[in-house]
């Protein structure tokens, strides 16, 4: 048997071929490309060794190491897919601690030659994708977060009593009236029976007229500050304008969520809280 150590990089990979007595085989070094792919496998072809005949081992190296395990598996190779920290634990035992790309895939060739290399597979094209996209959802989320959190910081500067208006600043109501009024002078200038017209259409009903006078009598008394105001209100208007658009991107990609779940739910009556928990979604990072 013989066992090949990969250095996985952005551009090109390391390679290193070991026998059972820990003999390098081969060394060479190939792009991260189909190029690069045919170069490793005609080094194969010459040494005569077929998937059967040989095992690989790599480091988990960011999403890297992906298109390379993918495209062996699929050829028959058998791959074992580390943790860099794993790797660094086995480096300490060497003289020379020193890391360099080359050593690196001798070194991981070395772990899999002693058994220290479990055997790893991917999880089904099925699990991935709810993996991918629950992860995108997340990152939105804390996007949509940090977005609102801008938008109440420049609230506190140019119109502090604001959130006194409504329950919740970022309610569809209050996003219109910050987008179509985001200074407060527009609002204390404003005719009360256009402000009232304007709340009870985007509130379906729920607001008018004494919503209307609150807001103005807020407006007319806010503490906020006077300087850069154009500066501050369009900022406002832009930030609720890329929140909504990020959260239209959630609802896409909490639609796409559904249909992968309908994808692994055994039965329609298996609750969906299995399906994640056998998926392994909450576990993925």
């Amino acid at each position: 048997m013989i066992y090949g150590g990969i250095d996985v990089a952005k551009h090109s990979h390391e390679i290193c071929l070991v026998n059972e007595s820990g003999d390098i085989v081969l060394r060479m070094n190939m792009d991260n490309n189909h190029k690069g792919m045919n170069k490793l496998l005609q080094a194969l072809e010459r040494l005569g060794l077929k998937p059967d005949d040989v095992k690989f081992c790599l480091e988990a190296t960011g999403h890297y190491w992906l298109p390379i395990y993918c495209y062996l598996t699929d050829l028959g190779f058998e791959l074992h897919v580390i943790n860099p920290i794993q790797s660094d634990a086995l480096r300490n035992l060497y003289v020379r601690k020193t890391k360099t790309d080359q050593k690196d895939a001798m070194l991981l060739a070395d772990l899999l030659r002693l058994g220290r290399a479990p055997e790893t597979r991917l999880s089904s094209e099925t699990t991935l994708k709810l993996q991918s996209l629950s992860r995108l959802r997340f990152e939105f989320v804390c996007q949509v977060g940090s977005l609102k959190n801008r938008v109440l910081g420049i609230l506190d500067r140019i119109f502090p009593e604001y959130p006194g208006c409504f329950s919740d600043v970022f309610i569809r109501t209050s996003r219109e009236l910050l987008k179509s009024y985001p200074a407060p002078e527009e609002l204390a200038e404003v005719d009360l029976s256009e402000l009232s017209a304007f709340l009870k259409e985007h509130s379906r009903g729920r607001f008018g007229e004494e919503r209307a006078k609150k807001i103005q009598s807020l407006a007319k008394g806010t503490f906020g500050i006077t300087i850069a105001l154009d500066a501050f209100t369009l900022q406002l208007r832009l930030l609720i304008e890329q929140i909504e658009f990020i959260e239209e991107q959630i609802k896409v990609i909490e639609d796409a969520i559904n249909e992968v779940m309908e994808e692994l739910r055994p039965s329609k009556e298996t609750p969906y809280r299995h399906v994640i928990e056998s998926s392994g979604c909450c576990n993925y990072r």
